[in-house]
């Protein structure tokens, strides 16, 4: 799961994995466990981790906000380890920059290069809940176990 900051990927992600039973790895969750000296190595610890859940057949919702290069370098190897979906958050510019806001942090530039990998991808409007809807979004993220 992907998108910029504000757009609700921590809330999607807990809530996806809430309902599908799958665990979730939060980028930020990796760096804030970090010490200052290795936290230049969160994205190569981020992806090592999702290599583990795949080889070992785990599903999970992964979430972070890196933009197209960064997703792209670190997921086309994983690729053939197990089925990679990808939900890209996104809200209105107003949105975005009152949730940020409400976190205290100052203003960002609204310009996100989104991932763009050749696996089945949905974007998500988080303005005002979910379009689409959980619904789809669970069926998308798991549909051989969606009832």
């Amino acid at each position: 799961m992907t998108g910029p900051p504000g757009a609700g990927k921590s809330t999607l992600a807990r809530r996806l994995s809430r309902d599908l039973g799958w665990p979730a790895l939060h980028r930020d969750e990796i760096h804030a466990g970090m010490s200052p000296p290795d936290m230049l190595r969160t994205y190569d610890v981020f992806f090592a981790a999702i290599r583990l859940y795949l080889t070992s057949n785990v599903s999970l919702v992964a979430e972070a906000a890196f933009q197209h290069p960064a997703w792209a370098r670190g997921l086309e190897p994983l690729l053939r380890h197990g089925d990679v979906r990808i939900l890209r958050c996104g809200a209105a510019m107003g949105a975005l920059d009152r949730r940020i806001a409400e976190r205290g942090q100052p203003p960002r530039d609204h310009t996100f290069d989104l991932v763009r990998v050749d696996v089945p991808t949905l974007d998500v409007d988080t303005t005002d809940g979910y379009a689409p809807g959980l619904d789809v979004l669970r069926e998308f993220a798991s549909p051989a176990t969606s009832s």
